[in-house]
Protein backbone atom coordinates (compact mmCIF):
# COMPACT_ATOMS: atom_id res chain seq x y z
CA UNK A 1 0.00 0.00 0.00
CA UNK A 2 1.54 3.36 -0.94
CA UNK A 3 1.85 5.82 1.39
CA UNK A 4 -0.77 8.50 -0.39
CA UNK A 5 -3.66 5.29 -0.03
CA UNK A 6 -2.69 5.09 3.77
CA UNK A 7 -3.13 9.20 4.36
CA UNK A 8 -6.44 8.37 2.37
CA UNK A 9 -7.76 5.74 3.98
CA UNK A 10 -7.01 7.76 7.36
CA UNK A 11 -8.65 11.01 6.48
CA UNK A 12 -11.67 9.13 5.33
CA UNK A 13 -12.15 7.27 9.23
CA UNK A 14 -12.00 10.72 10.26
CA UNK A 15 -14.81 11.88 8.03
CA UNK A 16 -16.59 9.32 9.47
CA UNK A 17 -16.14 9.66 12.45
CA UNK A 18 -16.89 13.49 12.16
CA UNK A 19 -19.93 13.21 10.79
CA UNK A 20 -21.73 10.63 13.50
CA UNK A 21 -20.40 12.95 16.11
CA UNK A 22 -22.15 15.85 14.49
CA UNK A 23 -25.50 13.08 13.99
CA UNK A 24 -25.07 12.85 17.76
CA UNK A 25 -24.95 16.30 18.76
CA UNK A 26 -27.63 17.00 16.31
CA UNK A 27 -29.96 14.72 17.97
CA UNK A 28 -29.13 15.85 21.60
CA UNK A 29 -30.08 19.62 20.75
CA UNK A 30 -33.44 18.15 19.25
CA UNK A 31 -34.55 15.93 21.99
CA UNK A 32 -34.19 15.32 25.43
CA UNK A 33 -31.48 13.20 25.97
CA UNK A 34 -31.29 10.87 28.82
CA UNK A 35 -28.65 12.90 31.18
CA UNK A 36 -27.38 10.61 34.25
CA UNK A 37 -27.01 12.24 37.31
CA UNK A 38 -23.19 12.07 37.47
CA UNK A 39 -22.77 13.50 34.31
CA UNK A 40 -25.47 14.49 32.34
CA UNK A 41 -24.45 14.89 28.58
CA UNK A 42 -27.07 17.43 28.10
CA UNK A 43 -27.84 20.99 30.13
CA UNK A 44 -31.12 20.20 31.82
CA UNK A 45 -32.97 23.32 33.43
CA UNK A 46 -36.20 22.14 35.92
CA UNK A 47 -39.32 24.57 35.49
CA UNK A 48 -40.40 26.45 38.30
CA UNK A 49 -42.77 24.97 40.37
CA UNK A 50 -46.48 26.26 41.80
CA UNK A 51 -45.23 28.75 44.76
CA UNK A 52 -47.54 27.29 48.11
CA UNK A 53 -48.58 29.46 50.46
CA UNK A 54 -48.11 28.25 53.95
CA UNK A 55 -50.80 26.69 55.85
CA UNK A 56 -52.31 28.99 58.34
CA UNK A 57 -50.94 27.86 61.82
CA UNK A 58 -54.08 27.85 64.23
CA UNK A 59 -53.17 29.29 67.64
CA UNK A 60 -55.08 27.53 70.76
CA UNK A 61 -57.70 29.30 71.84
CA UNK A 62 -57.83 32.69 74.05
CA UNK A 63 -58.97 32.18 77.64
CA UNK A 64 -60.20 35.50 78.95
CA UNK A 65 -62.31 34.89 81.69
CA UNK A 66 -63.06 31.18 83.75
CA UNK A 67 -63.68 32.21 87.29
CA UNK A 68 -60.60 31.28 88.20
CA UNK A 69 -56.99 31.63 87.13
CA UNK A 70 -58.46 34.28 85.34
CA UNK A 71 -61.20 36.18 87.53
CA UNK A 72 -59.48 38.57 89.95
CA UNK A 73 -60.06 42.26 88.17
CA UNK A 74 -63.31 41.37 86.03
CA UNK A 75 -66.54 43.37 86.81
CA UNK A 76 -69.80 43.37 85.80
CA UNK A 77 -73.14 45.05 85.82
CA UNK A 78 -76.67 44.25 85.31
CA UNK A 79 -79.73 46.04 84.15
CA UNK A 80 -83.15 46.01 82.89
CA UNK A 81 -85.87 48.47 81.02
CA UNK A 82 -86.50 51.41 82.64
CA UNK A 83 -90.06 52.33 83.88
CA UNK A 84 -90.87 48.39 84.55
CA UNK A 85 -91.33 46.36 87.52
CA UNK A 86 -87.95 44.66 86.71
CA UNK A 87 -84.87 43.37 88.99
CA UNK A 88 -81.86 41.57 88.07
CA UNK A 89 -78.24 40.68 89.91
CA UNK A 90 -75.41 38.81 88.31
CA UNK A 91 -72.54 37.87 90.50
CA UNK A 92 -69.37 35.07 89.82
CA UNK A 93 -69.84 32.61 92.61
CA UNK A 94 -68.87 29.04 93.08
CA UNK A 95 -71.01 26.36 91.46
CA UNK A 96 -72.44 28.87 88.59
CA UNK A 97 -70.15 27.34 86.27
CA UNK A 98 -69.70 24.51 84.05
CA UNK A 99 -68.88 21.12 86.14
CA UNK A 100 -69.46 23.17 89.49
CA UNK A 101 -66.47 25.53 89.28
CA UNK A 102 -66.74 29.27 89.56
CA UNK A 103 -69.22 31.09 87.20
CA UNK A 104 -71.25 33.96 86.21
CA UNK A 105 -75.19 34.19 87.17
CA UNK A 106 -77.25 36.42 86.37
CA UNK A 107 -81.04 36.12 87.28
CA UNK A 108 -83.27 38.37 85.97
CA UNK A 109 -87.15 38.88 86.90
CA UNK A 110 -89.68 41.07 84.84
CA UNK A 111 -90.99 42.16 81.68
CA UNK A 112 -89.13 43.72 78.17
CA UNK A 113 -85.12 43.87 78.26
CA UNK A 114 -83.42 42.48 80.91
CA UNK A 115 -79.52 41.88 80.23
CA UNK A 116 -75.89 42.08 81.62
CA UNK A 117 -71.78 42.61 80.83
CA UNK A 118 -69.04 41.87 81.99
CA UNK A 119 -65.76 43.23 81.50
CA UNK A 120 -62.36 41.09 81.96
CA UNK A 121 -60.44 44.14 82.78
CA UNK A 122 -62.96 45.70 85.58
CA UNK A 123 -62.35 48.75 83.03
CA UNK A 124 -59.03 49.28 84.25
CA UNK A 125 -56.66 50.27 82.78
CA UNK A 126 -59.30 52.85 80.41
CA UNK A 127 -57.25 51.59 77.55
CA UNK A 128 -57.12 47.82 78.56
CA UNK A 129 -58.15 45.57 76.02
CA UNK A 130 -57.83 42.17 74.23
CA UNK A 131 -56.61 41.81 70.60
CA UNK A 132 -58.66 39.83 69.16
CA UNK A 133 -57.90 40.44 65.91
CA UNK A 134 -56.25 36.58 65.19
CA UNK A 135 -59.40 34.83 66.26
CA UNK A 136 -62.56 34.09 64.23
CA UNK A 137 -64.96 32.72 66.86
CA UNK A 138 -66.00 33.63 70.24
CA UNK A 139 -67.11 30.49 72.37
CA UNK A 140 -68.69 29.86 75.49
CA UNK A 141 -70.45 28.37 77.92
CA UNK A 142 -74.21 29.12 78.58
CA UNK A 143 -76.73 27.32 80.51
CA UNK A 144 -80.75 29.10 80.61
CA UNK A 145 -82.72 28.21 83.03
CA UNK A 146 -85.97 28.97 84.19
CA UNK A 147 -89.41 27.63 84.80
CA UNK A 148 -91.30 26.74 81.40
CA UNK A 149 -92.94 30.08 79.96
CA UNK A 150 -90.92 31.90 81.91
CA UNK A 151 -87.36 31.57 79.82
CA UNK A 152 -86.57 34.37 78.06
CA UNK A 153 -87.67 33.16 73.68
CA UNK A 154 -84.25 32.12 72.82
CA UNK A 155 -84.49 33.89 69.48
CA UNK A 156 -84.32 37.08 71.59
CA UNK A 157 -80.93 36.14 73.94
CA UNK A 158 -77.95 37.79 71.83
CA UNK A 159 -74.53 38.60 72.58
CA UNK A 160 -72.65 41.49 71.43
CA UNK A 161 -68.62 42.52 72.78
CA UNK A 162 -67.55 45.60 73.51
CA UNK A 163 -63.51 47.42 73.54
CA UNK A 164 -62.51 50.14 75.69
CA UNK A 165 -62.31 52.38 72.35
CA UNK A 166 -64.48 55.31 71.75
CA UNK A 167 -64.71 55.92 75.80
CA UNK A 168 -65.72 52.43 75.95
CA UNK A 169 -68.45 53.24 73.84
CA UNK A 170 -67.48 50.87 70.91
CA UNK A 171 -70.06 47.98 70.59
CA UNK A 172 -70.41 44.89 67.76
CA UNK A 173 -73.86 44.02 66.27
CA UNK A 174 -75.82 42.11 68.58
CA UNK A 175 -75.97 38.43 67.18
CA UNK A 176 -78.82 35.99 68.55
CA UNK A 177 -76.86 32.57 69.97
CA UNK A 178 -79.81 30.90 68.90
CA UNK A 179 -78.54 31.03 65.12
CA UNK A 180 -75.55 29.01 66.04
CA UNK A 181 -77.28 26.74 69.11
CA UNK A 182 -80.92 25.57 68.35
CA UNK A 183 -82.48 24.73 71.21
CA UNK A 184 -79.86 26.27 73.83
CA UNK A 185 -82.95 26.92 76.48
CA UNK A 186 -83.75 23.63 77.74
CA UNK A 187 -81.69 24.21 81.25
CA UNK A 188 -78.40 22.50 80.58
CA UNK A 189 -75.21 23.62 79.92
CA UNK A 190 -74.35 24.22 76.15
CA UNK A 191 -71.09 24.91 74.56
CA UNK A 192 -71.54 27.68 71.50
CA UNK A 193 -69.02 28.98 69.41
CA UNK A 194 -70.56 32.14 67.76
CA UNK A 195 -68.59 33.46 64.52
CA UNK A 196 -67.37 36.81 65.07
CA UNK A 197 -67.67 38.24 61.09
CA UNK A 198 -71.23 38.79 61.84
CA UNK A 199 -70.25 41.05 64.44
CA UNK A 200 -68.42 43.04 62.75
CA UNK A 201 -71.17 43.91 60.02
CA UNK A 202 -72.96 47.45 60.47
CA UNK A 203 -72.57 49.09 63.19
CA UNK A 204 -69.37 46.75 64.15
CA UNK A 205 -67.42 47.51 60.97
CA UNK A 206 -65.64 50.20 62.48
CA UNK A 207 -65.36 47.74 65.98
CA UNK A 208 -62.01 47.62 67.53
CA UNK A 209 -60.81 44.03 67.26
CA UNK A 210 -57.18 45.34 68.93
CA UNK A 211 -59.43 46.81 72.47
CA UNK A 212 -62.11 43.74 73.04
CA UNK A 213 -62.84 43.99 77.06
CA UNK A 214 -65.94 43.06 77.43
CA UNK A 215 -69.01 40.54 76.40
CA UNK A 216 -72.71 41.41 77.08
CA UNK A 217 -76.02 39.28 76.95
CA UNK A 218 -79.15 40.85 76.55
CA UNK A 219 -82.96 39.39 76.24
CA UNK A 220 -86.35 41.11 75.44
CA UNK A 221 -89.54 39.55 75.68
CA UNK A 222 -93.10 40.63 76.23
CA UNK A 223 -94.93 39.56 79.21
CA UNK A 224 -93.30 39.20 82.70
CA UNK A 225 -90.34 36.74 82.59
CA UNK A 226 -87.81 34.99 85.77
CA UNK A 227 -85.00 33.04 84.64
CA UNK A 228 -81.11 32.74 85.26
CA UNK A 229 -78.18 32.77 82.44
CA UNK A 230 -75.34 31.26 83.45
CA UNK A 231 -72.07 31.88 81.39
CA UNK A 232 -68.38 29.99 81.79
CA UNK A 233 -65.13 29.45 80.05
CA UNK A 234 -65.17 32.78 77.39
CA UNK A 235 -62.64 32.30 74.99
CA UNK A 236 -62.01 33.46 71.43
CA UNK A 237 -61.03 30.75 68.16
Amino acid sequence: MSIHASISDAFGILLRALGVLSLALGACARTACPCQSAAPRCPVTAAPGPKVAAPFAAGKPLLVWDGEGTSSPAKGWSSCQEGTPCSTKLEAKPGAGHGGSVGLEFSAKGPEWMGFGWNWFGWYPATAGTDISPYKSLALWIKVDGAPGSRPEPETIKVTLSSSSRGGKDDTESVPINDYAPGFVDGQWHRVVLPLEPMLRGKGEAFDTSKVWALMIGAWNQGDREYTIQVDEIEFM
